[in-house]
């Protein structure tokens, strides 16, 4: 991860990747990869991954939150640089589904447009996969959390995967804007000493 600048998307699927690797075996919690929250902004929910992910098997119905971080284009006229990270989270414990943005909050147009997408993609996916599960989605509202808010146009990316990794749906993630240069560091630090990660990365980056 650079010092600063804009997280590369394929930067954000390793950082969601240690999550996931860091979680307890008995975790109730679900981050999923940034590929398909694509797919289901663009309505896409025909694609192998996202019929896998949502497969019955995978018991989804047990866990207490499905998070999906978010790349949203948001700005039309820039497709590669006007684009925004954030946290769609279904919330199974607290039944409801919640936004999670350090830029915006759901009186923003085009993060409402979003994640009424995200939500009419995973109810369209759920009752495809868990018809008969006892979770049902229809008293699932939609409602902001007010989590830190960055101070440029870079940073979403350090702020999203900081965000997925501390929300447990109470209390919200204590951090500033100032606190991301060493966010940025203690995230590469561990990506790097990563048990998994059997890349000599210490040599190659002296």
């Amino acid at each position: 991860m650079k010092k600063e600048g804009f997280v590369l998307s394929h930067v954000m699927e390793v950082g969601i990747q240690n999550i996931m690797m860091n979680l307890p075996p008995d975790s109730k919690k679900l981050v999923m990869p940034i590929r398909c929250s694509v797919q289901m902004q663009n309505m896409e929910l025909n694609g192998k991954e996202l019929i896998s992910r949502f497969k019955k098997s995978n018991r989804l119905d047990r866990k207490n939150m499905i998070m999906f971080p978010v790349l949203e284009n948001i700005d039309k006229t820039k497709p590669k640089t006007g684009n925004h990270y954030w946290i769609f989270n279904v919330n199974i414990r607290d039944r409801c589904f919640e936004t999670l943005d350090s830029w915006r909050t759901l009186k923003n147009k085009s993060l409402d447009v979003c994640a009424r997408k995200m939500v009419a993609s995973f109810r369209s996916l759920w009752e495809e996969h868990y018809a008969s599960s006892r979770v049902l989605l229809d008293e699932f509202g939609l409602t902001n959390i007010d989590v830190p808010k960055q101070n440029n146009e870079f940073d979403c990316g350090v702020f999203a995967l900081t965000i997925a990794n501390g929300w447990e749906a109470r209390p919200v993630p204590k951090f500033t804007a100032e606190d991301i240069p060493s966010i940025r560091k203690q995230l590469t630090n561990t990506w790097v000493d990563n048990a998994n990660n059997k890349a000599p990365w210490k040599t190659i980056l002296k």
